[in-house]
């Protein structure tokens, strides 16, 4: 994955944790304070303690430090929401979020993960909405704690083996979430809502971002 395509990194660390990144120098272009015009200049004022860097390789960093926070959580923001699905394709990108937990070059499975996550406290997750991804990983804040977190989320994020192996127990896992929110009054309202707010044609105009169940089922490796 081009890290390009990756606009942010959200941290809530404290300001140790947080001046080491800033501190990094040969790893970063520049240091924007308030951030460039990606950014809401708004989010400043609300947030005056916000900070924001670009790494070389075109990543921006926001930073917003946790003063009283014994905790910190480190997550990427991709660009690959439900409005980026194809129409006969709509549910992909959640389908592709749940294969990127599933295996990575270092991790060979979900239960090296797991024992991972385990060893260090971490707690991993992430969601699927209409315009993003969110992949996150949030820990208790000690310097171990934290590399761990970065080597985990760096291998979700970057590293995923998206394996053909599990690609049918997903589609089942996916197919049940959808089976389950038509029984639920609020998402059959969604649901209803999206259709009606958008055609046949658009991206959000049927099954919003887990998909039709039917198109669910249909899902290959190749997707």
């Amino acid at each position: 994955m081009n890290t390009h395509n990756l606009p942010a990194i959200i941290n809530t660390m404290s300001e140790n944790t947080q001046s080491k990144l800033f501190q990094a120098n040969n790893q970063t272009k520049q240091a924007v304070w308030p951030a460039g015009q990606d950014l809401d200049p708004h989010i400043f004022e609300r947030l005056p303690e916000l900070r924001s860097l670009e790494l070389s390789n075109g990543m921006r960093v926001v930073l917003l430090p946790g003063m009283q926070s014994r905790s910190f959580r480190v997550g990427v923001f991709v660009n690959g929401g439900a409005l980026h699905q194809k129409i006969d394709k709509r549910g992909v990108p959640h389908f592709v979020e749940h294969m990127m937990f599933r295996s990575t070059e270092l991790f060979k499975d979900t239960d090296v993960i797991t024992e991972f996550e385990q060893d260090y406290n971490l707690d991993v997750n992430g969601y699927t909405s209409d315009d993003e991804q969110y992949y996150y990983v949030s820990a208790d804040l000690d310097d171990e704690a934290t590399d761990a977190a970065a080597k985990l989320l760096s291998q979700i994020v970057l590293h995923p083996k998206l394996e053909a192996q599990y690609v049918e127990l997903e589609k089942q896992i996916i197919y049940s979430e959808r089976e389950a929110g038509e029984s639920q009054p609020d998402q059959v309202v969604l649901d209803s809502q999206m259709q009606h707010f958008f055609s046949e044609n658009h991206p959000l105009g049927g099954g919003g971002v887990i998909g039709e169940s039917k198109t669910i089922l249909e899902y290959t490796h190749q997707d």
